[in-house]
This record gives structure tokens, C-alpha cells and sequence, in this order.
């Protein structure tokens, strides 16, 4: 879920998911499109969907994404806020071509090849100038990741981050957290009193935080696990992992060998279920996972809204998607963005 850059190599790239980036060093990164932006020399960034080459001086941003998956006669413009009920899941024809994506409560933001931000659905905010290298959408608000490595955040009531520079950031209902450039973690915003605010200390290589607990992949493999844990969502099992992705009551995470496990509540509609096969990435939502396999197809489980948030669309996709409360957005092999599920205020439908 929340939303996550971490850093899973899988062969001579990088593959990365919404939370997912991939860590180098590294002083000047040239953008797919021609543009370029720096950074301290040596600087470590993780970023998702990237692959840079350390031993170069001006290392190569090579991003990911995909296509929308409905046709552009779907003309729903529904913004009456009288109406929370729309449960419109189709989604519109989105060209725009992005690195990184993330889907919010109502609205989804993405990074563009030339590192600008872009979002749409609602609420929708003025985008802050800039070059970017990961976008956060929390439940009504948005965080991006400069490519000098400070935070931004803009949209509703949504604490100030702190200052120092990170290599990748994940929120959860107008909290933060984020590994910083040391490898350690920060968090930031109004606790609910479950020490989902609390790291551990140690050294991370990706976090990912969902409402009431967050989880981090540590150097060496291990998981661990603050916050919550009534459902056992903060009790991760005993593996070595290239990724973890936290819901509201479970957590799951991809394993070294490409499996994937989840730990935590089912609430009945089997989101603790460990699916078959193997994965490059994987998405916890709030009432659903979804995951990009390694032949680039997404499957999905779980699901209690009947939103087809579990419905995913064919075609092969980078191993970058990420799942809010009713709908999940994904990077094709194209650069292009896929969006399913709810679409009330068009969160799923990209630009």
C-alpha cells in the first residue's frame, strides 16, 4: 500500500515497485527525455522503476509504466461530492508517460519521464515545480521525493516532513515515513498511538507504511515490524525478503525467491493468503493485494468492495503498481499507466 520505493533486483536491471526503488550512486542522472538533474556527488538514491549505473558519471534514468485499460468514450466527469456512492469502475485513456506511479484515496499522482509530477481525481491540488524521483498519494494528500533527496508535501492538513534528504518515502493517513540517506528511518505526523511512528533502528533498504503500522526490509533481508499488530500484521515471519507492502490489517512482502508471503487479518476474504507462483512485485491494499508476476502479468486476491479492484487489466506491466482503499494504478512496458477499480472522482482514470 502506502506506499512504498524500494530497491529489488531481479536480473541486470532493477525492477522496482510503488515503493520500490533501486539504490546507486550517483551525481548527475539524464532523464529519458533529454533533461538532466543532480544531485551530491555520491550521493545513495533509491528510486522506483530506475536502474542507474554507478561506475558512470552521468547515469541513465530508465523508467517504467503502462497503458490505461478502458476506451476514451468513457465520459464520466462525476465531482458531486453529495454523491460517495458512484461506483463507476471503468477507467479513461491515459497517454501520459511516467516513471512511477501511486494511488491515493481519491485521486492518483505519478512522476513523468522528465521527473515532473502529475496527478488527477480528487482532491486534486497545484502540483509543486520540479524534478521529482518518487510520489507518494496518501488518502487526501500527496509527498514527493526531490531529486536532491528532501521531501515535499502538499494537499490536506498533511505535517511538515523533516528535513535532511532520504532515498524513499511511504505515508499512511497523513503520516510519514522515510529511510534516510544513512539508511536509517524517520517518521513524521500525528500518531495514533500504536508506535507506528516509532522505528526500529538498524538499517533499511524500503519501507512501506499503511494506516495504524508500517514494516521495513532491513540490510540483511529480515522484515520488521512497528505499530498495530492485533491481527498479527506486525509479526512478520522469519525470511529473507526484497520487499514488503503494508495494508490496514496485513502485510505481505516478496521473498528472495520470488514467492510471495502475507501475515495478518483476512477479514474473511482471504488478503493473508500466500498466492502461487512467483512475483517481481507486490501491492497491499486496504481490502486486496495485487502483484506484477514475473512474466510481467498482474493477479490480484482478496477483495471485499466489489469495485473490480481485483479485476486487473491484461498486458504486461514493470514491476511497479500500488493499491489505495478501492483502486490500484500500474506501470506498463510502455511507460503508460493502468488504473482499475473505483473511479467516483477519477482516480482511475490517468491523463
Amino acid at each position: 500500500m502506502k506506499h512504498e520505493i524500494i530497491g529489488v533486483a531481479v536480473s541486470v536491471s532493477l525492477f522496482c515497485v510503488s515503493l520500490v526503488g533501486c539504490t546507486s550512486t550517483w551525481s548527475d542522472v539524464d532523464f529519458r527525455d533529454g533533461t538532466t538533474g543532480s544531485s551530491e556527488e555520491g550521493a545513495v538514491v533509491t528510486t522506483m522503476g530506475t536502474t542507474f549505473d554507478p561506475t558512470e558519471e552521468g547515469t541513465t534514468y530508465d523508467t517504467s509504466t503502462g497503458t490505461s485499460i478502458v476506451d476514451a468514450t468513457d465520459t464520466d466527469t462525476d465531482t458531486d461530492t453529495e454523491d460517495p456512492i458512484d461506483t463507476d469502475t471503468t477507467a479513461g485513456t491515459g497517454p501520459v508517460e511516467v516513471s512511477q506511479v501511486s494511488a491515493g484515496g481519491t485521486h492518483s499522482c505519478a512522476v513523468r519521464l522528465d521527473g515532473s509530477a502529475v496527478c488527477w481525481g480528487d482532491p486534486i491540488e497545484s502540483t509543486p515545480p520540479g524534478s521529482f524521483l518518487q510520489i507518494e498519494s496518501d488518502s487526501r494528500s500527496t509527498c514527493g521525493l526531490r531529486i536532491d533527496g528532501t521531501i515535499k508535501c502538499w494537499g490536506h492538513l498533511f505535517p511538515t516532513p523533516p528535513a535532511g534528504t532520504f532515498t524513499q518515502i511511504t505515508t499512511g493517513y497523513n503520516r510519514g515515513c522515510g529511510v534516510k540517506t544513512d539508511s536509517t528511518i524517520a517518521c513524521w505526523g500525528a500518531p495514533y498511538y500504536y508506535g507506528e511512528l516509532s522505528p526500529p533502528a538498524g538499517t533499511f533498504t524500503q519501507i512501506s507504511m499503511g494506516p495504524y503500522h508500517a514494516c521495513g526490509v532491513r540490510t540483511d533481508g529480515s522484515v520488521a515490524c512497528w505499530g498495530m499488530n492485533f491481527s498479527g500484521q506486525a509479526s512478520p515471519p522469519d525470511d529473507n525478503f526484497t520487499q514488503v507492502t503494508v495494508g490496514a490489517w496485513h502485510s505481505c512482502g516478496v521473498k528472495s525467491d520470488n514467492t510471495v508471503s502475507c501475515w495478518g487479518g483476512d477479514n474473511g476474504y482471504g488478503l493473508s493468503a500466500s498466492p502461487e507462483g512467483e512475483f517481481a512485485a507486490v501491492s497491499a491494499a486496504y481490502h486486496f493485494n495485487c502483484g506484477v508476476k514475473m512474466d510481467g502479468t498482474i493477479a490480484c486476491w482478496g477483495g471485499s468492495l466489489d469495485w473490480s479492484e481485483t479485476n486487473p487489466p491484461a498486458g504486461t506491466f514493470r514491476p511497479m503498481i500500488d493499491g489505495h482503499s478501492s483502486h490500484s494504478c500500474a506501470v506498463r512496458t510502455d511507460d503508460t499507466v493502468a488504473c482499475w477499480g473505483w473511479n467516483n472522482r477519477g482516480q482511475s482514470s490517468p491523463p
